[in-house]
């Protein structure tokens, strides 16, 4: 195979380097071609500007003779407008010509826009050899010298007055005599062999340019005939490396594409190390290979249905998302946890959909943010949902991929049901705070030294150490309308409890939980503010504040209700069982402590009493006997202490005795 191989390669890159000489050689052919194109250009430019500067000569020879002969100074004018064109002083006239002047007009020629070049500049920049230039330069030379000529006569044939006669004949002689027109035939002698010269040098550089891409004509015919030869013995070469023709390889490949591995391939007369052969090789590989693939699957079925078993014990699934397509990925668990139809194909909205309204931003903005500072890791629990109303609590945990040039590509990640763990666990530490906020009002009311103070440390407590929203305590007040009456509260920001309509009648201003706990002397609780008609009152208000539940417990003093203690929650289903137990019990102390702080007020204002009457008449209130006599007995004492007397006043008041008595 080697040794085939080889040879194939080879005469392939034999094959490559002949094309790439044919290439070469055309791209020679080509420039031999534009050279010859180059050298006509040339030689077409250099002979306009040898034509170019005979044509300015005899321009302005005319002129100056039609200036002298009419006496009109407009040809002048054009004189010295051809010469500044001449020497670069103006710019050219359009389309690369130099206007004649030999016909009289009624206005001078226009100025071209644009920079001026003088005629020799333009020469030497169109590659004209130096001896050219020199024949140009003395053409020019006798040209300049003959200009002054032409300058004197037109001067002369403007003079004016008696001696304009003689002026004006002595102009036509000077343009007209023999040694100006020696001078003008001087200055023709070199234009016209510069014109020879330009001539001979032009068509040399044609010829040569001629001769040379006929010679790459030649190579390249001679190159493309050896390619030929060289493709016959590439493909030869070919053959025998793959074994038989290339219909036959892509016959036997196309079967071996379509899983076909069963029927043996057929070599004729394939060499060993041939494509044909390794075909062979390759069928009886591949044949293995799909017979361990088979039983691969199968383990793979088998391990697909234990993962989807212990994702459905452990009440997890996984998913994955295509950053770049957008498209998700759910496993069956997951359709299960979300309770969807697996039918429907996930979407990132329809998860966003399921999440529960108040999480659902918060969500978005964890992944989104996590995907935004490329952090791997990502990781959320949050609430669900359900159709029915339930409501599930999911942990979810992701990574994301980026790519070498830090673009997410797929975030994967798995999502798991903790509703049952994570209400055991808030159970317990609800039912940790409510056993630490019993503690507190049971401190509280052992530290009470009145009712008012402890009312509103118990409200403080609650909102504080309960971590409820909004606390209050009610009183019942026995009027027409049954009102209730609210004499402490904590949590309330913005006077929602001022002009609070509630009652504690059978109407509907007493059927909410406040005014059902005092006429029931049960605690009334409320899971779902947003839905419970017995709210409909106050849904509005509640709603802006995020309360979401609420329970009321009735205080009993003396066997009679006295009002009712209302806690308010941001949770929904806030207040079960246990918690609700809890509440009660903070609720008897708390009415206990009422109880024992008016009967200490009251035992106060008895004291308070007797000490009264034993010393000031009940009826006058003024002071008794007994008050009077212990008063003058102590001033006595102090002024026999003192060496002093004391002076007693006495009026009877009229008929006071009968009174008093």
């Amino acid at each position: 195979m080697s040794k085939t191989t080889s040879t194939f390669t080879r005469h392939f890159w034999y094959t490559v380097a002949v094309l790439a000489a044919m290439v070469a050689v055309f791209g020679g052919y080509v420039v031999a071609e534009k050279a010859i194109d180059t050298a006509n250009a040339q030689r077409l430019r250099s002979l306009q500007l040898a034509d170019e500067m005979r044509r300015s000569s005899d321009d302005l020879t005319r002129l100056a003779v039609l200036s002298v002969m009419t006496g009109d100074d407009l040809y002048q004018r054009h004189y010295e407008a051809l010469l500044d064109i001449r020497e670069g002083r103006k710019p050219r006239p359009p389309r690369d010509r130099v206007t004649s002047f030999d016909m009289a007009a009624a206005v001078d020629p226009p100025v071209p826009e644009g920079v001026g070049m003088a005629l020799v500049d333009r020469m030497r920049s169109a590659g004209f050899v130096d001896q050219e230039l020199a024949l140009l330069a003395q053409a020019k030379a006798l040209s300049d010298s003959l200009t002054r000529t032409e300058r004197e006569a037109m001067q002369l044939s403007q003079v004016q007055g008696s001696d304009a006669e003689a002026s004006h004949a002595r102009a036509r002689a000077m343009l007209h005599d023999a040694a100006y027109l020696s001078a003008k035939a001087a200055i023709m002698a070199p234009i016209e062999g510069f014109h020879i010269q330009v001539m001979e040098r032009t068509q040399a550089a044609v010829a040569q340019a001629e001769r040379n891409a006929l010679a790459l004509r030649v190579v390249f015919m001679g190159l493309g005939l050896l390619l030929m030869f060289m493709l016959y013995r590439t493909s030869r070469a070919l053959r025998t490396v793959m074994g038989g023709t290339v219909d036959a390889v892509h016959a036997q490949i196309t079967r071996l594409g379509q899983g076909d591995f069963s029927a043996p391939l057929a070599l004729a007369k394939s060499e060993p190390g041939s494509v044909m052969a390794r075909l062979a090789e390759s069928q009886a590989k591949l044949k293995q290979m799909a017979d361990e693939r088979a039983h691969t699957q199968l383990e793979l079925q088998r391990s697909t249905t234990r993962l989807k078993e212990a994702e459905r014990l452990a009440l997890m699934g996984h998913w994955e998302l295509d950053l770049v397509t957008n498209a998700l990925i759910w496993s069956d668990e997951t359709y299960a946890i979300f309770e969807l139809d697996p039918a429907r194909p996930p979407l990132y909205e329809t998860f966003l959909g399921v999440i529960h309204p108040d999480d659902r931003e918060r969500v978005n903005k964890a992944y989104t943010e996590s995907v935004l500072r490329k952090e791997s890791r990502y990781r959320v629990t949050h609430r669900l949902q359900m159709p029915d109303g339930r409501v599930k609590h999911v942990h979810e945990r992701g990574e994301t991929h980026f790519s070498a040039t830090g673009e997410p590509l797929r975030t994967m990640g798995t999502v798991q049901d903790v509703t049952s763990s994570l209400q055991g666990k808030l159970a317990l530490e609800r039912a940790n705070r409510d056993l630490r906020l019993l503690s507190d009002c049971n401190t509280a009311l052992v530290h009470a030294e009145e009712e008012s103070g402890l009312l509103m440390e118990i409200c403080r407590l609650c909102v504080e150490r309960g971590g409820y929203r909004m606390a209050w305590v009610g009183y019942a007040v026995h009027d027409a309308v049954h009102s209730v009456r609210v004499v402490a509260q904590s949590g309330d920001q913005d006077g929602y409890l001022q002009n609070l309509p509630v009652t504690w009648a059978d109407e509907p201003h007493g059927r909410g939980p406040v005014g059902t706990a005092i006429r029931t002397g049960l605690p009334c609780a409320i899971d779902h503010i947003k839905s419970d008609p017995r709210m409909a009152m106050w849904r509005e208000q509640t709603g802006r504040r995020s309360m979401r539940s609420c329970v009321a417990l009735p205080l009993v003093c003396s066997a009679s209700v006295i009002g009712a203690l209302a806690l308010y929650s941001e949770e929904e289903d806030r207040f079960d069982p246990d918690e609700l137990r809890l509440l009660m019990e903070l609720a008897t102390d708390l009415a206990y402590g009422i109880s024992t702080l008016r009967t200490r007020a009251e035992h106060a204002q008895a004291k308070v009493q007797l000490e009264f009457l034993s010393n000031f008449d009940p009826l006058t209130h003024l002071p008794n006997r007994l008050l009077l006599r212990d008063r003058f007995e102590h001033a006595a004492r102090v002024a026999q202490a003192d060496g002093r007397r004391v002076s007693m006043l006495y009026i009877d008041l009229d008929h006071f005795k009968q009174v008093n008595d």
